[in-house]
């Protein structure tokens, strides 16, 4: 935060006093070294607790005019937490002065974005006023339901749906350090700083290795092979790893049996097991970016079927026992064959990034193993 005089000059706020209604565990350290008064912060420089009607005030040792009050919230993709911010001032009376409320500033935006749409043929309307949902919505961080609500959206072309999601990404999404992929708005990887992805790669090691002690039939896959052997680098429009794990039949007869031993397996050990899909799970340690575990049953005792992913066209073989590769001066387990993996898998032109590629999940195609 930082204040502006009459004259344009920033204020010294280095004898302010910062109260806040919580500290959040682990940020005492931002808060005591006062980055709040940072000019340009861009990070944290307060986090309170999950308060109800959190706050914080900021008052100056001496009274003063001043012309601009100046907040910088944090950058990326947790910034929208502080987008219902209200700010007020106490005046020389000692009154209370609302100067700034966001929820208002949107409500008078929406009417705005409302009010356009008469200015165009009613043919356009639909187009435009989905348009301007989503607009509303990545302005606001409510990042969540946009995939899903612009899919919903009746009377729009699919060509129209993706120069929306292409403007809403150029315009507004990519400056917030966040990205409109094929799993929504998340942060993806082109955001992730070195040290951040050599983190997540030894911690997808290590639970390749937590693995190996239910079936040796372990290793990176899918979007993770791309990374090591075609871009040596994590995808940038990408934003999480895959394993892939394998059990014979007589094990594991469907699915869900694979994904059970997975979960009873990991979940002893700590890891947090999320998601109700069909042939994978969101799995993390300790609250880390989570990695999917996919589950994949030998159809006989040489071909194997992940899904997504063709049915039985890959041999025990061609993926196992797995090689190691580097990527970032880490070894990473991937499939013996990585090629053909990688053909069987994206087709014949998998060295060609696609962005908005994305796998089909036919169901019908493995119905006998769901």
């Amino acid at each position: 935060m930082s204040l502006e005089d009459a004259d344009g000059k920033i204020s010294d706020l280095s004898n302010a006093a910062l109260h806040t209604s919580s500290v959040y565990p682990g940020s005492e350290k931002a808060l005591d070294a006062r980055l709040f008064f940072e000019k340009q912060w861009a990070r944290v420089g307060f986090h309170t607790k999950k308060d109800r009607a959190p706050w914080a005030e900021a008052r100056l040792p001496v009274a003063g005019a001043y012309r601009r009050l100046i907040v910088n919230n944090r950058s990326g993709k947790w910034a929208s937490r502080a987008w219902a911010l209200r700010i007020k001032v106490q005046t020389a009376e000692s009154e209370w002065l609302e100067v700034y409320d966001h929820q208002a500033r949107r409500r008078m935006f929406e009417a705005v974005l409302t009010g356009s749409i008469a200015g165009y043929p009613p043919e356009d309307h639909p187009a435009i006023g989905a348009f301007d949902r989503i607009v509303l919505e990545a302005l606001a961080g409510e990042f969540r339901g946009m995939k899903k609500n612009l899919r919903a959206e009746p009377g729009v072309s699919r060509q129209d749906k993706a120069d929306m999601r292409k403007v809403v990404n150029d315009r507004i999404l990519l400056s917030r350090e966040v990205e409109w992929t094929t799993h929504g708005v998340t942060r993806s990887f082109r955001f992730w700083s070195d040290a951040e992805k050599i983190e997540y790669l030894k911690e997808a090691n290590q639970l390749v290795e937590d693995l190996r002690a239910v079936t040796p039939d372990v290793c990176l896959g899918f979007g993770s092979v791309l990374s090591i052997v075609r871009d040596r680098n994590l995808i940038p429009h990408d934003d999480d790893l895959d394993i892939i794990i394998a059990f014979p039949r007589s094990v594991v007869a469907k699915f869900p049996d694979g994904l059970k031993i997975v979960t009873e397996h990991l979940s002893a050990r700590g890891y947090a097991v999320k998601g109700g899909y069909v042939s994978h799970r969101h799995v993390s340690l300790r609250g880390s970016k989570a990695v999917d575990v996919f589950v994949g049953v030998y159809e006989d005792e040489d071909r194997v079927t992940w899904f997504p992913g063709p049915r039985a066209t890959l041999k025990r073989d061609d993926i196992f026992p797995p090689i190691d590769a580097p990527l970032f001066g880490v070894p990473c387990a991937i499939p013996r064959n990585p090629f053909l993996y990688l053909e069987k898998i994206y087709g014949a032109e998998w060295g060609v990034p696609k962005p908005r590629w994305h796998h089909k999940w036919d169901r019908e195609t493995v119905s006998d193993l769901l």
